[in-house]
């Protein structure tokens, strides 16, 4: 009696109706399957004449069509054409974006109900959009996840495309509490204008407008201002992975390909980079290239955001870029790419193995040039409350002409920097000290004594406190009892680092530089 209620009870079970979330998990495992199964999707997309001619005429709005793959057809699909740069006209190989419960409640695609067939024109490799998206995610930044698919219109076989996951609400519930809030896309606009909205009832934007006066707060005011409309920590991430991987083309450098996503649960902003495809083409890019987009600007020009991306910057090259870790991993996606390039023909796959053999060479440089970059990166100078920093030690000499005598000494029982020409040919040498700083102005000031400088009036002949990269004018051309010498300067966000230089060009003569008087200001 008891075996066969459990089995009534077993048969029941099976028998009920999927409850929402169970349907929601059965979706989820049909798009982790779609995105980690390596093998290339075979894609027909069948399309009457009129809508193709609708699409010649308009191409963004949607149009009725069915699509095919493994077997399952999927009707009355919408589907639009894409894309900016890599926009092709229809009767080329054009990108679309596909969207299966356009027309047909509920309908979807291994659990999407909107999905990119991107044509990848821009990347013959086929490889950057799946892999840096995966490098995005592993530094918790959101991103879409990425297949490959070969596409047929019709009759018409278009190549190999990447399939990308769209950006909507199946997308939004794996990363926020909550889909329901705003959605906004950025294509070469900056949080400033009006942007489309994809998702949320409230249309007015004022959530974006409150976001941009955070932004132009006053620096003292602004990173308090911002954590409570931005998602710092994933903005910091995604800036310094945009930097990592040479994305010119993303917020940071252009303002463009990337959305943000207002989560009302958490209720701050998220950015969600996008459209990773020209990727790795500046190998030689600046840890901290020229800032375009408000908010690269409006966190950076604060110290705390200075420090935290800087931080980030480090950590992120540390754990995430191992140049071999990262060129296994794009062996690993080509592999399973290439049989679909094989099918297209020795030249096609020829060609793929040196697209690819040139994505990894590009990979290798730029893993080179910002681990340069950053081992040469300082620690940062501490500055006291009334912002000012003592630079008594660390001192080290360098000597570009002649025969000079450098000491340190003691002058009136205070330590001094001592530099003395050594014969009649004359000399410029140096005391120098490297030292990191936020972006921003600075001072650089001390007390200075000459004697005996000659020739008197050469334009050759003087003593100057500066920095790497600017030679301003001497500050003491004659003999000269103990006097403060200053040279102000700029250092560009997020921060840099910077030689300080205290210098001595003459053929006779020497210099104390009072090494307990020599500091840096920060200046308001």
């Amino acid at each position: 009696m008891l075996r066969l209620f459990a089995l009534t009870l077993l048969c029941a079970s099976f028998g009920r109706p999927a409850s929402a979330s169970d349907l929601e998990t059965r979706r989820a495992a049909a798009g982790d399957a779609l995105f980690t199964n390596p093998a290339v999707r075979e894609i027909r997309i069948i399309m009457e004449a009129a809508a193709i001619d609708q699409l010649r005429r308009d191409t963004r709005a949607y149009v009725k069509a069915n699509l095919s793959e493994s077997g399952v057809t999927y009707t009355n699909i919408g589907i639009h054409l894409k894309g900016t740069g890599s926009f092709r006209p229809i009767d080329q190989k054009p990108a679309f974006t596909v969207k299966f419960n356009k027309f047909v409640e509920k309908q979807n695609f291994h659990g999407l109900t909107k999905i990119s067939l991107n044509n990848a024109v821009q990347d013959p490799s086929y490889v950057n959009e799946k892999f840096c998206t995966e490098l995005f995610r592993a530094a918790g930044v959101p991103a879409a996840r990425v297949a490959h698919a070969r596409v047929h219109l019709n009759d018409r076989y278009l190549g190999l495309y990447t399939l990308v996951e769209g950006l909507n609400k199946p997308f939004l519930r794996r990363y926020f509490s909550s889909a329901k809030g705003n959605l906004y896309e950025g294509h070469t606009k900056d949080v400033t204008d009006a942007l489309d909205q994809d998702n949320g009832d409230d249309t007015s934007q004022r959530d974006l407008r409150a976001l941009v006066e955070a932004a132009r707060a006053p620096s003292a005011e602004r990173w308090a201002n911002l954590s409570n409309h931005l998602d710092l920590d994933r903005f910091l991430s995604m800036l310094a992975m945009e930097v990592l991987t040479a994305h010119w083309d993303g917020y940071w450098l252009n303002r463009n390909n990337y959305c943000i996503y207002n989560d009302p649960e958490a209720r701050r902003m998220t950015f969600v980079p996008h459209g990773l495809d020209n990727m790795f083409q500046l190998p030689a890019m600046s840890w901290r290239p020229t800032m375009q987009g408000l908010l690269v600007r409006a966190v950076l020009h604060t110290p705390e955001g200075q420090r935290a991306y800087r931080e980030r910057f480090r950590e992120l090259l540390t754990n995430h870029f191992q140049l071999q870790r990262l060129t296994n991993r794009v062996d690993a996606i080509a592999a399973g790419i290439r049989p679909a390039l094989v099918r297209d023909g020795r030249q096609a796959a020829k060609a793929f193995d040196e697209n690819v053999a040139d994505l990894k060479r590009r990979i290798a440089e730029r893993v080179q040039n910002v681990t340069q970059q950053v081992a040469t990166l300082g620690v940062l100078a501490r500055f006291d409350r009334s912002g000012v920093a003592a630079l008594a030690s660390g001192w080290s000499t360098n000597v570009d002409a002649g025969i000079v005598l450098m000491t340190q000494d003691t002058e009136n029982r205070k330590p001094v920097l001592r530099i003395k020409h050594g014969d009649s040919g004359g000399c410029v040498a140096s005391w120098r000290k490297r030292v990191g700083l936020e972006g921003g102005r600075y001072r650089f000031r001390g007390r200075v004594k000459a004697e005996g400088l000659l020739p008197e009036g050469s334009p050759n002949v003087g003593v100057t406190l500066r920095i790497s990269g600017i030679r301003p004018p001497f500050q003491i051309t004659t003999d000269s009892d103990w006097r403060w010498v200053q040279f102000d300067f700029d250092v560009l966000p997020p921060s840099d680092d910077v030689d300080l230089i205290c210098e001595l060009s003459t053929v006779l003569g020497e210099v104390w530089f009072d090494l307990s008087s020599l500091q840096l200001e920060r200046l308001r």
